[in-house]
This record gives C-alpha cells, structure tokens and sequence, in this order.
C-alpha cells in the first residue's frame, strides 16, 4: 500500500500464531482500511469475509466453529450501537480462528468496550507525493481539497471544474438564491454509492477553499463569518453514523438562513 509503510510493516510482523484477534484499524474515508485487511489476507493466505451487513448472534456463532484462520471485517460506519454490543463477546473471547478488523474513522462512535479489546492500528496521513500516485485523468489541483487515495480516485470520475464552479456560485449567490433552489444542491452530493456525483467530503474541502480563495483577494468580514459556520459543519462530518443526507439539508437550509 502506497504511503503506509510503517503500519503494512507493522501488521505483517506478526505471524498468524501472534496477530492479534481483535483489531481496531483508525482512519479517514478512502484512506485504504478494506484494502489494508484484503492485502493482509494474501499475506498471511486466509479469506477475509465482510460481515458488517449481518451481525447476529447466530452469524458469530457460525463464525467461530470455522475451522480455519478467516478475517472478518466490521465497519463501523454500517452498524449500531446494537451491533457493537453483539459482537463484543467474540472481541473478549475469540475463537483461534476467528481475527475481527474494525475499521472506523474515530473512536469517539466506539463503545469504550469495543475499544478496550482492541489493538488499535491509526492510518498516516498521506503526503502530496504519495496522492500524487493515484492521480490519472485529473488536474494535481485534486490534491489541494483531497487528503486520502480513495478522494483522489472519486473525482476521476467527477468534474472537479464543475464543482469548483458550484462552490462558487453557493459562496457569492446563496444570498440571493431562493429557499428551494438551494436545496436541490443535495442532489449533487454522493450519498448511496452514486459515483456520478461529489463526495460528501470533497464538497465542504472545496466549499472552503473558495472562501479562502475569495478572503485572499478582499478581506471581507461577512466570508470570515462563512468560512467560521462551514467549518463547524464540516467537523461534525467525521461522526460515521451521521445521517449525511439529512445533515447536507439541514447545512444548506441553515446555511441559506444564516446569510440573510
């Protein structure tokens, strides 16, 4: 894996006598966790099997008399807190097949019991460089609003011009925008596997450049104000249960209220 030197190292050290059962692996969207277990899985010559979709007592159960090395992916972006609990058993009493990756993008969404039966494994945050490697189609200003390889790849596909363009007419016209056109704005976000449409995280990187590219032409008290209220917005996007379609309407709509 391109840029994870040290943790890939790190992982492949063990043997599959001595990994470790319960794994928690930390990072940002698209930063490599699935393709992390899945080299992993060639590595040590198991089968990685992602049972994020169909945690139950009885699929644990099934698991666990597996009579071979299996890895199992859980994400936590896709599971409750219900969930969580279900699977704790298997965390603090693991069978000597059974090696469970939980991949999440902060801690703060884990029960503290999930964590405390872990070994915690974060991701590095990937260089210019290192980006620079996954670019194919698309202009290196990709890699001014895109911090993993997985953003830089989604906007292969997108048309990171149109997008600058959207961010700009949000940022110097929503003020005079009516209340329904701005909410149509959602429609252009990705939130189900939509790959003709922008990265949830990509539209706020980009939304704040234009501030900033803006602010560094006329200092302008009103875009200080803008740039400040997207960036509290934008924190809140690293909740993984976070309800992203509703939360998009809710920032436009408030968004739309606080420029008036």
């Amino acid at each position: 894996m391109i840029g994870q030197d040290r943790l890939v190292n790190k992982l492949k050290s063990y043997s599959i006598a001595t990994l470790p059962h319960s794994i928690l692996l930390l990072g940002e969207i698209g930063c490599g966790k699935h393709t992390l277990v899945n080299e992993l899985g060639k590595y040590f010559d198991v089968d990685v099997i992602d049972i994020s979709e169909s945690i139950t007592l009885e699929t644990l159960d099934d698991i666990s008399n597996r009579p071979f090395p299996t890895f199992y992916i859980v994400d936590n972006s896709l599971i409750t807190e219900r969930h969580q609990n279900i699977i704790l058993k298997s965390l603090e009493e693991p069978s000597s097949t059974v090696y469970i990756f939980v991949l999440s993008t902060t801690k703060n969404t884990l029960l503290d019991t999930i964590i405390n039966r872990c070994v915690s494994y974060e991701f590095d945050a990937y260089t210019r460089d290192e980006l620079m490697r996954f670019l194919k189609d698309s202009s290196d200003c990709v890699l001014d609003v895109c911090t993993t390889p997985g953003q830089v790849l989604s906007m292969q596909v997108g048309d990171f011009e149109s997008l600058k363009n959207l961010c700009n007419t949000i940022v110097t016209k929503i003020d005079k925008a009516n209340y329904a056109n701005t909410l149509t704005i959602a429609n252009k976000i990705n939130f189900k596997d939509e790959y003709d449409k922008y990265d949830i995280n990509i539209f706020f990187n980009v939304l704040l450049l234009t501030i900033r590219d803006i602010l560094s032409k006329s200092f302008d008290t009103q875009y200080v104000s803008m740039y400040n209220y997207v960036m509290s917005f934008k924190k809140r996007l690293k909740d993984s249960r976070l309800n992203k379609e509703l939360f998009m309407e809710n920032f436009l709509t408030e968004l739309w209220e606080f420029v008036r």
